[in-house]
């Protein structure tokens, strides 16, 4: 297994992996919950735990005064005071860390050997980085995985070529067809190569018939592309 110390990372990889302190003092006096006691109210809930009522609301989707009975547990914000929605993002951004580092460990490989044998989810990172404006993160050149299917006309029984890129490298995918906004049925599968492209002839469903709307699908247990519908020309 790699060591953690030589994990080799890069731009919104790196920041990741990089624990963000968040101060002590903006911690819940009741810790990350609080249960209401008799007589109690919501705001009086707010008060004996130092946190406001916009923040229990955010905490509690849906949780209204008069649901508030006694014994009713209330979920508090993680880290409060100066920090709010901040130290929340610096939280997901750990736990993102953490979950990429682990997933690389077990996979025996370098965060960024990792990433890049997985594209779909470096694409995803670079994306998020590239919106937000991170240094050193430049933005990727494509945008996660894509495909295309020629011609976008073609003849009943005729054939078309389902090409696609930023698939995961060395991976069975099964290639469905279906009616637009229908269920669609796996006609065959394919490999991607070791870059993750794939391309493939296929031949139309024995349904369609003129006029009629084909959609081609790719998907693996972790993804699922869909294409631009194909018209079946008439005769």
């Amino acid at each position: 297994m790699t060591p953690l110390t030589s994990l080799r990372t890069t731009g919104l990889a790196a920041l990741l992996l990089v624990p963000l302190a968040v101060p002590a003092s903006a911690q819940s006096s009741c810790g990350a919950e609080a249960t209401v006691r008799t007589g109690e109210t919501l705001a009086d809930l707010a008060a004996r735990c130092d946190v406001t009522m916009a923040e229990i609301n955010d905490a509690n989707p849906g949780l209204t005064a008069e649901d508030a009975a006694p014994g009713t547990v209330v979920n508090l914000p993680a880290t409060l005071g100066g920090g709010g929605w901040m130290d929340r993002a610096r939280g997901a951004l750990d736990r993102a860390g953490e979950e990429i580092q682990g997933a690389a460990e077990r996979a025996g490989q370098s965060v960024q050997d990792y990433l890049d044998e997985n594209p779909e989810l470096k694409s995803d990172l670079q994306s998020f980085g590239s919106r937000v404006g991170l240094p050193g993160v430049e933005a990727p050149a494509a945008a996660g995985p894509n495909m295309l299917v020629d011609p976008a006309t073609v003849a009943a029984d005729g054939t078309v070529t389902i090409s696609a890129s930023g698939l995961p490298g060395q991976t069975e995918v099964e290639i469905g067809a279906g009616p637009p906004e229908a269920e669609y049925k796996v006609i065959q599968t394919a490999t991607t190569d070791s870059d993750g492209t794939l391309s493939e002839t296929v031949t139309l469903p024995s349904w369609a018939s003129a006029d009629d709307s084909v959609v081609f699908v790719l998907e693996t247990p972790r993804f699922r592309l869909t294409s631009d519908p194909v018209t079946v020309e008439k005769p």
